[in-house]
């Protein structure tokens, strides 16, 4: 909805930074800079996840938070409202440093803190979201593809942020991030021999090789090289629209109106990140960045047409 009205974003980042971690607490995973799961009231605030309600456990809502911000200001959000929540990202971006990549390697990890929390942290949190080909369950902590990308293109709204401020050195720094990042995330996750990306890296960096849709986030956030993404995008459109661990689209099968949804979710996602591709070429064409604006609105109003989401 972001090139039709910027208010419920701009709603939704500023009552996130208003809860953002301050402290670390095991029982409700808080972490300084990091961006809540779920906040529970009422008579739910009393489930396991969390003494008092609030609960931290989630590895792509900080990344997501500065992606969003990003997309905001590029969107033509008014830069006072988006310099009030700089801070809160450059918090983010700290936490994504200095707790998301727990062991080093450039990637952003997740493990829960105690038993109480959940075991899969990212969109997919069922206990058996994140397995192999073979159905063995990956073990913690994992790596995300998607949340890869989450990441890569939070580097970069950073950086773009630097460079509206004049301040190069930040820019530079946040790109050359980036970038190693992006190098990384395409050395540790392709799989030659299946012409697609890995799910996720386990604890032992093993590449968890079953196919899913989390892979096509990847596309969205323009992490995947281009000299592959053809490849991710053919071997998709010749799939069925149910992967492995898809069915419910967190791994469960639950069907129903909630199955629903997260399929057009995640479709929306990765259709949006096949037309990136599509649309760079825009840009490079007579008309510039007007006809790619012309085409993502258009793409936009179709998405808001989709009845049955309502």
């Amino acid at each position: 909805v972001l090139p039709l009205d910027l208010r419920l974003a701009l709603g939704v980042l500023q009552t996130l930074a208003e809860a953002q971690g301050s402290r670390t607490d095991a029982l409700t995973e808080e972490e300084p800079g990091r961006i809540l799961h779920e906040l529970r009231r009422g008579p739910a605030s009393s489930l396991p996840l969390g003494p008092g309600g609030a609960y931290y456990g989630s590895v792509d809502a900080t990344p997501l938070f500065v992606m969003l911000l990003g997309e905001l200001r590029r969107w033509g959000q008014a830069p006072s409202d988006v310099d009030a929540l700089l801070p809160h990202a450059d918090r983010a971006l700290d936490w994504i440093v200095n707790f998301g990549d727990r062991d080093g390697d450039g990637f952003v990890e997740y493990r829960r803190s105690t038993d109480r929390g959940l075991l899969n942290q990212g969109w997919k949190d069922s206990a058996d979201a994140i397995c192999f080909a073979d159905g063995a369950r990956a073990e913690t902590p994992i790596a995300l593809a998607e949340v890869q990308g989450y990441t890569y293109a939070a580097y970069l709204a950073r950086a773009h942020f630097a460079v509206e401020t004049g301040d190069t050195s930040v820019a530079d720094s946040w790109i050359e991030r980036a970038m190693r990042l992006k190098e990384a995330f395409n050395e540790a996750f392709w799989l030659p021999d299946k012409g697609y990306y890995a799910m996720a890296l386990d604890r032992h960096k093993r590449p968890v090789d079953a196919l899913a849709s989390n892979m096509g986030h990847c596309l969205w956030t323009g992490i995947i090289d281009e000299a592959r993404a053809e490849y991710e995008v053919t071997y998709r459109s010749r799939r069925d629209t149910t992967w492995a661990g898809d069915a419910g689209g967190d791994g469960t099968a639950d069907g129903g109106r909630r199955a629903e949804v997260r399929r057009f979710e995640r479709q929306h996602l990765i259709v949006l990140g096949e037309r990136r591709f599509e649309l760079d070429q825009c840009r490079a064409g007579p008309d510039g960045d007007d006809e790619f604006r012309r085409r993502v609105v258009d793409d936009a109003a179709v998405f808001a047409r989709v009845e049955w989401l309502a």
